[in-house]
């Protein structure tokens, strides 16, 4: 079966570095405070639709204002640029809240949790949620950032019900992600003829391992993500096209201030999308090389990499995009974000 372009059954589940051990069924007082907690969020979501109401009536309001209150203009047009950036971050915790009560929906139908174990991720690259939850649990008392670590998680919505067994003080929460593991003995060669690699540090080795064919599958599956446009890419393309239509029959008066802010924001979108497709050109090079370059600390005296065996890489790079693939023997954190 595949999915988005991934192979689910072959994929393993990580959570901040820690790989999944197993799973559990829930027990009565955990299902209690979930639905306690879907309760909350249900009445949040009903608070935002009101709030989101009440702006497009304003919205309307303000736009009878503008055509009949000519000598209100200025305070009329900065109440209305008000109005139109608090619609976009009500739309935004909109989805955000309607994301949230799905996940936690759905684990509560599948009614299991999963555990997570191993050396915690370094957090060197971490962004979002995954960097505040790991801070979050670096911070709990008795917690023991260098050791081996057990963490229970729901599976869809990312919340951390325990760690090493006990409850957290603090609500954490962060995504379980699904990326393809590196080979746990992998076999190197020298690299190809014509290439070569420069790096700062001398003593560092490198060399290149063909990827397997879970990583090939999880590597064009990101090709895919990045070069299809997103809600983002879509709606400044289709306000773009509509301020540029607009613009040449001569209906939009620039100088309304509030219209200079909304091309800015098309064409800021545009940039984006165009950025992302470029990454998706780079691995879409990276998925027809099919190997990554390896490179190896010969002294394992870097932080991190001391327990790690000389045969396994310190870091493995994605030789076209030059995008980190696995760090330490774990998948780098970008392969395992949500993607929009």
């Amino acid at each position: 079966m595949k999915e988005g372009g991934r192979h689910p059954d072959r994929m393993e589940h990580w959570f901040l570095g820690l790989r999944r051990i197993e799973r559990r069924r829930f027990v009565d007082d955990e299902r209690r405070v979930l639905n306690e907690r879907l309760r909350d969020l249900r009445r949040e979501l009903r608070l935002v639709l009101v709030v989101l109401v009440v702006t497009l009536v304003a919205l309307s309001v303000l736009g009878v204002v503008a055509e009949d209150q000519q000598d209100l203009g200025f305070l009329v047009e900065l109440c209305l640029v008000l109005v139109m950036l608090t619609l976009p971050l009500g739309l935004l915790r909109l989805r955000d809240s309607l994301r949230e009560i799905r996940s936690l929906r759905l684990d509560l139908e599948r009614g299991y949790v999963e555990r997570f174990g191993g050396l915690l991720d370094p957090g060197r690259f971490l962004t979002g949620l995954a960097k505040r939850a790991h801070e979050r649990l670096r911070s709990e008392e008795g917690f023991d950032a260098d050791g081996e670590h057990s963490v229970e998680v729901l599976p869809t919505s990312g919340r951390v019900l325990s760690a090493d067994g006990r409850p957290l003080s603090a609500e954490t929460v962060a995504s379980v992600g699904r990326a393809a593991a590196p080979p746990a003995d992998p076999f190197v060669q020298p690299l190809p003829d014509g290439f070569r690699v420069v790096l700062k540090d001398p003593s560092l080795r490198v060399a290149r391992r063909r990827l397997e064919e879970e990583e090939v599958h999880e590597l064009e599956h990101w090709v895919h993500r990045y070069k299809q446009p997103g809600w983002t890419g879509i709606g400044a393309a289709l306000l773009l096209c509509l301020l540029v239509v607009l613009a040449r029959d001569g209906a939009l008066d620039w100088s309304r201030f509030e219209l200079p802010i909304l091309a800015a924001i098309a064409i800021f979108g545009m940039v984006e999308y165009g950025r992302r497709w470029l990454d998706g050109s780079r691995l879409a090079e990276d998925h027809a090389q099919g190997w990554v370059l390896t490179i190896h600390d010969p002294a394992g005296e870097d932080e991190g990499m001391a327990r790690l065996p000389l045969s396994r890489p310190r870091l493995e790079v994605l030789p076209m995009s030059r995008g980190v693939w696995t760090e330490g023997g774990r998948p780098a954190p970008w392969r395992l974000r949500d993607e929009d």
